[in-house]
């Protein structure tokens, strides 16, 4: 299954050009507030230069649907610029499937779960199995599953032999499961293609800095470099940051 997703179909740039004229250029949905004031997320204080600009809306995915609108469905003409929308994204910590599916509608997307819950606990009110759930069914052809835990999925899986990846999604919530994830994936495939890395709980509650948020820090340690990148924005507990 997820053969034919590496394989989807490539969309021409007129085409694209077409398509984008006729419905206009995307815009941040009028939900979407930004402020560039410090602020507090529980026990971790930061500068809004370092998050970027605050996507404060009424959906929980309000900065993911940015990503999607604005960044993601367009690619700078210095890359590929017989094509657009070409390549995949990647999402690990899949769920019931809410946020493969709002990707699924952009790009196509492989998304990693063991569907077994939190391997371990998490914080308060997030124990060891929580976001237990039944693989989704019924999804668009343009998504497809990897079920496994990602110890077990990922050492071995073939990304490098992947058309480009154009967005990692990273819902693991724990530190471990965020480290295992950002050592895995295939960082020159990612930096070429500019991809965009969302992160779906990197501060915003007590005890942030020391999950999502600390295997990003640490990666320069785990993958022997820390890549280039420019900051997006964040949410309400997201951040998102598109590679140079």
């Amino acid at each position: 299954m997820t053969d034919s997703i590496w394989m989807s179909e490539y969309q021409s740039l007129e085409d694209e050009t077409a398509r984008r004229a006729a419905i206009g250029t995307p815009r941040v949905t009028s939900t979407t507030s930004v402020t560039t004031e410090r602020s507090t997320y529980g026990a971790f204080t930061v500068d809004s230069t370092e998050l970027g600009p605050y996507f404060c809306g009424s959906p929980h995915h309000d900065l993911l649907h940015h990503v999607l609108d604005n960044v993601v469905g367009w690619w700078p003409s210095d890359i590929y610029p017989e094509m657009v929308r070409h390549g995949v994204a990647l999402e690990f910590g899949v769920g019931d499937g809410t946020s493969l599916r709002c990707i699924a509608s952009h790009l196509p997307v492989v998304g990693f779960d063991s569907f077994e819950g939190l391997p371990e606990d998490w914080r308060e009110g997030y124990p060891q199995g929580s976001f237990r759930f039944d693989p989704p069914r019924n999804l668009p052809p343009t998504a497809a599953l990897v079920c496994g835990t990602f110890e077990e999925v990922l050492p071995t899986y073939g990304f490098e032999g992947a058309h480009p990846v154009r967005l990692v999604n990273i819902d693991c919530d724990l530190y471990s499961s965020t480290k295992m994830v950002l050592k895995h994936l295939p960082w020159p495939n990612m930096i070429h293609s500019k991809a965009v890395i969302h992160f779906d709980e990197f501060h915003g509650f007590d005890g942030a800095e020391d999950h999502e948020q600390r295997a990003w820090r640490e990666l320069e340690d785990d993958i022997g470099f820390m890549p280039k990148y420019e900051v997006i924005g964040h949410g309400h507990q997201a951040w998102a940051i598109r590679l140079l």
